[in-house]
């Protein structure tokens, strides 16, 4: 048998599946590939909660001296002398005070890991605004803190209410 034909033979055979080196490039790659992307996936749902939780704080904000300024009628049926916003380090909640007393909503509560400070209670009666925080002049800073993003919300004595970062 002529040696040509004999080698011809021998790697004359069809390949199936993948070689141990394959593979492990293939895992080596989408190892990096996790180690980049799970770390930017936590920021980034760090920074969306903080986001939505600075916006709906804000629209409570804003709700409460909508309902003072036009004179929103509690649940009770009873007309409002003023509106308030109780923020705690971990929820809010809103109060309608008549009166014959006072209607607390539900507490909203912050995601896990969102704190904010200080603490106060913002009171609405028409246009005017007091903090038990202290003087609105020339404003109040709120800070919302997830991880190590922060947010920030300003209320000031004109009755401006803005989220900034």
């Amino acid at each position: 048998m002529p040696k040509s034909n004999f080698r011809s033979k021998i790697c004359n055979f069809s390949q199936h599946g993948f070689t141990l080196i394959e593979v492990l490039v293939a895992i080596g790659i989408i190892g990096v590939l996790a180690a980049v992307a799970i770390p930017n996936l936590h920021r980034f749902s760090d920074d969306s909660s903080l986001s939505n939780t600075t916006q709906d704080l804000v629209s409570a904000l804003r709700t409460v001296q909508a309902n003072a300024q036009n004179g929103v009628i509690c649940r009770d049926g009873q007309p409002a002398t003023t509106w308030e916003l109780a923020i705690s380090s971990t929820d809010y909640a809103t109060t309608c005070i008549d009166t014959t007393g006072s209607t607390t909503g539900s507490p909203v509560t912050f995601p896990v890991g969102l704190t904010l400070s200080p603490a106060c209670t913002f009171s609405f009666s028409g246009y005017l605004i007091t903090s038990s925080c202290g003087s609105l002049t020339p404003s109040q800073v709120l800070t919302l803190t997830k991880g190590s993003n922060t947010s920030t919300i300003k209320i000031d004595q004109g009755g401006s209410i803005s989220a900034g970062n």
